[in-house]
């Protein structure tokens, strides 16, 4: 019989928690609840869950949402007749239904990731329409994979994808986002299912951190973003001083401060950026590096022909070339 478990990683939860699982209970699924580090004053709470026989795994200190689900991993791998888990909320943000629906979908779908996701529509908090709208819009830059709500927590996971699960070093919530981008690396399926949109008080339960969190989930486009403007500066300085200072045509000006920035730009995405190792990978950039300088140059030395001025040639052709070669150096250049 194939048998699932709902995974619910829990930091000072209220008694929401026991509502949610009193009620599991009541549908004859297996729970597994994992106390992040939530001190002494919740200890009730995690005896009324281990009332109901649900096992309670507990971290002495809190080490965040993603270890709180590797633990959980951890002690469900040897189980031989589990199929996958269910990973929920603790504050009453995922309903039974849905949990549910998850599971269903799972035994109709075996070996595939399903993503329970919100619709966004009535009345959500700005925090979350916002943040959902902008996430899902770098996720597809970034991966091309088309997913609505790329920050839900209601997944159904394969037990075949529990050894890669383990292999992720995110513990808090880019962990979930971890998850996504290393999809097409794994070569898994996913199935996004609807469910429910509930904010429970404006989603104030959440512990999402703004700021700290969502650097950990864009931390890669980010820091590209600011190695290109470290060249940007160092290219358009260059282009500057060969153009206005030097008397060079604007082609050869472009070349050869594209020429100095890139090497600046190779070093910091292969050091600081994507973090690939492989010496081979300075041909490919740089087979990139020349097309996108024949490419610039053309572009500068058609349009000044045509009495546009030098500079606003440059800044032309180099916002559609900043997207070009992102996609390019993540997917083939520093691929991990």
């Amino acid at each position: 019989m194939k048998r699932y478990t709902v995974l619910i990683p829990a930091f000072q939860p209220d008694n929401k928690l026991v509502g949610l699982v009193d009620s599991l209970c009541l549908r004859n699924i297996n729970v597994l609840v994992v106390d992040d580090g939530s001190g002494p004053n919740y200890t009730g709470i995690f005896n009324q869950v281990s009332d109901y026989g649900v096992h309670v795994l507990h971290h002495e200190k809190n080490q965040g949402k993603g270890m709180a689900i590797k633990t959980g991993l951890k002690d469900l791998m040897d189980k031989d007749d589990l199929c996958g888990i269910v990973t929920a909320d603790a504050d009453g943000q995922h309903t039974i239904d849905d949990i549910c629906y998850v599971i269903s979908e799972m035994k109709k779908h075996p070996g595939v990731l399903i993503i329970g996701a919100r619709s966004f529509v009535g009345k959500v908090p700005l925090r979350s329409r916002i943040g959902n709208t902008i996430t899902r819009k770098v996720f597809h830059f970034v991966t091309s994979l088309n997913i609505n709500d790329t920050q839900s927590g209601l997944r159904g996971l394969p037990k075949e994808l529990f050894a890669q699960l383990l292999t992720l070093k995110s513990d808090h919530y880019d962990y979930e986002m971890d998850v996504l981008l290393n999809l097409k690396h794994w070569g898994v399926d996913y199935l996004e299912v609807p469910i429910s949109t509930v904010y429970i008080k404006s989603n104030a339960s959440s512990h999402f951190n703004t700021l700290s969190d969502s650097w950990r989930i864009y931390s890669e486009i980010i820091k590209f973003i600011g190695s290109s403007f470290t060249c940007f500066l160092i290219d358009y300085g260059g282009y500057i001083v060969f153009n206005l200072v030097f008397l060079v045509s604007p082609w050869l000006s472009y070349l050869l401060a594209r020429v100095i920035s890139s090497l600046v730009n190779y070093l910091l995405n292969r050091h600081v950026v994507f973090g690939d190792g492989k010496k081979n990978s300075i041909v490919k950039y740089y087979i990139l590096a020349i097309s996108v300088m024949v490419i610039g140059a053309a572009w500068v030395d058609l349009l000044t022909m045509h009495n546009v001025h030098s500079i606003l040639a440059k800044f032309s052709i180099d916002i559609p070339l900043f997207f070009f070669n992102y996609k390019m150096q993540q997917k083939y250049i520093f691929k991990k």
